[in-house]
C-alpha cells in the first residue's frame, strides 16, 4: 500500500479544492492518503470520508509559521508521493525539496489557473523552488503554456477530473414547451464576470422580435452576490439561487438547456465541463480548457452543431450565441450524447490513475 500526502492551502470553494475532492475516492483504493490542510479558512467545502484517509490541519498562522512548516517536513519523509495544491502548499513542499534531496523525488505540484494577477516575485520563487521537484501538474494546456512561459519549467498536463452525483442523471435537461432556461453556474466574483452575463441576458429578453419565454439563473455564492441582487432582482426573469453544496447545485443547473461562463480567465472550469456531463449546451468566452474541447472535436464549426459556442468577451457575441442556441433545436437524443462524451476521459478513475503511474 502506497502513502500519498496530498498538500493544499486551504479547502476553499474554488475549482482547486473541488478537483481534488473529485480525486480522493480513487486515491484512497489500495493506498493510504493524509490530506494536509495547511490553513483554516471561512466557508470551506465539504470533504468526505473514506477508509485509508486522514484529513491533519496543520492551522498554520502564516506562510512564515516556521513550527508547522518543521513539521510538515518531517511528516512528509513517510510518504511516497507528495501532491501539492496552489501557491503556499507548493513553496513550503518546495523548500522541503530544496532543503532534503531525498524528497526530490516524490514532490508534484499542480497548477490549477494562468493566474494573471500573480506577482513577479512569486515567479521568480517558483522558478527557482520549481527546479528541485519530480514533476509540475497542469491542469489544461493553456496553464502548462502560462506557467512554461513565465518560468522556463516544463509540465505535464493532466486535466481536472469531472464527478456528477447519480442523482444529477435523472434531469438530463430537455426543451419543456418554449420555456428555456440559462444558468450563470460559479463563484460570483470579478473573474468569473457575472455582470458580463447578466446584462448579455437582459438584451436577448428585451429583444422585440425574440418571443421566446426564457429564464437566467444565477448559481453561486461570492463577494458580488449582495450587489448584483440589488441591481436586477427586480427583474421577473433573473432569480439568484444563492450558495448552494455541490451535489445540489448540479441539480439545479441539470434543470437549465444553456450554461453561460464569462469568465476573463480560467484553469480548466470544472463546470464547464459539469454542464456538458449534464447535456447542457455551452456559451463560453474562450478561456482555458478551450483546446481540450477543439482538439476532442477538431473545429469550432462541430462545435456549434452540437451545441457548445465560444464567443468573444462582448455583449452581443454573447446575446447572438443564446439566442442561436434557445432557437434552434439542440436537445435530440444524438446531440445531448455528443456532449457528454467529451467528458468520458474525465473520470476520476482516469485521472487519479494518471497521477498514481507517475
Amino acid at each position: 500500500m502506497r502513502k500519498i500526502a496530498i498538500v493544499i492551502s486551504g479547502m476553499s470553494a474554488g475549482g482547486a479544492e473541488n478537483s481534488l475532492i473529485n480525486l480522493l475516492k480513487e486515491f484512497t483504493k489500495g493506498h493510504f492518503v493524509r490530506l494536509y490542510i495547511l490553513q483554516n479558512i471561512d466557508n470551506e467545502i465539504n470533504i468526505p470520508q473514506y477508509p485509508n484517509l486522514e484529513v491533519f490541519r496543520l492551522e498554520a498562522d502564516s506562510l512564515k509559521d516556521f513550527k508547522m512548516f518543521f513539521k510538515l517536513k518531517k511528516e512528509l519523509k513517510l510518504f511516497d508521493l507528495v501532491i501539492a495544491h496552489l501557491l503556499w502548499a507548493q513553496y513550503w513542499t518546495g523548500f522541503v525539496s530544496l532543503l532534503d534531496k531525498s524528497m526530490r523525488d516524490k514532490i508534484l505540484w499542480v497548477e490549477h489557473n494562468v493566474y494573471i494577477n500573480r506577482g513577479y516575485l512569486e515567479w521568480v520563487v517558483l522558478k527557482f523552488l520549481g527546479r528541485f521537484i519530480k514533476k509540475i501538474i497542469a491542469v489544461s494546456d493553456e496553464v502548462g503554456q502560462s506557467f512554461s512561459s513565465k518560468t522556463n519549467l516544463k509540465t505535464e498536463v493532466i486535466y481536472n477530473a469531472i464527478s456528477i452525483h447519480k442523482d444529477c442523471y435523472a434531469n438530463i435537461p430537455t426543451a419543456h414547451g418554449n420555456s428555456f432556461g440559462i444558468a450563470f453556474y460559479g463563484r460570483v466574483v470579478t473573474q468569473k464576470n457575472p455582470y458580463l452575463a447578466i446584462n448579455a441576458y437582459i438584451q436577448l429578453a428585451e429583444e422585440r422580435e425574440f418571443h421566446i419565454r426564457t429564464k437566467l439563473h444565477v448559481i453561486g455564492g461570492g463577494p458580488l452576490e449582495a450587489k448584483l441582487i440589488s441591481d436586477f432582482s427586480h427583474l421577473p426573469n433573473i432569480e439568484f439561487l444563492g450558495y448552494k453544496e455541490k451535489n445540489q447545485a448540479l441539480s439545479e443547473l441539470a434543470k437549465n438547456q444553456v450554461y453561460l461562463s464569462t469568465s476573463s480567465y480560467e484553469g480548466f472550469p470544472l463546470a464547464r465541463f459539469e454542464a456538458l456531463k449534464l447535456g447542457l449546451c455551452v456559451v463560453s468566452t474562450r478561456t482555458a480548457g478551450y483546446n481540450f474541447l477543439l482538439n476532442y472535436y477538431k473545429s469550432d464549426s462541430q462545435m456549434k452543431k452540437i451545441g457548445i459556442y465560444f464567443v468573444d468577451n462582448e455583449l452581443n457575441d454573447i446575446k447572438n450565441a443564446l439566442k442561436t442556441l434557445v432557437s434552434g433545436n439542440f436537445w435530440t437524443t444524438e446531440l445531448i450524447s455528443q456532449r457528454i462524451e467529451c467528458t468520458d476521459n474525465l473520470r476520476p478513475e482516469i485521472i487519479a490513475k494518471k497521477f498514481l503511474s507517475i
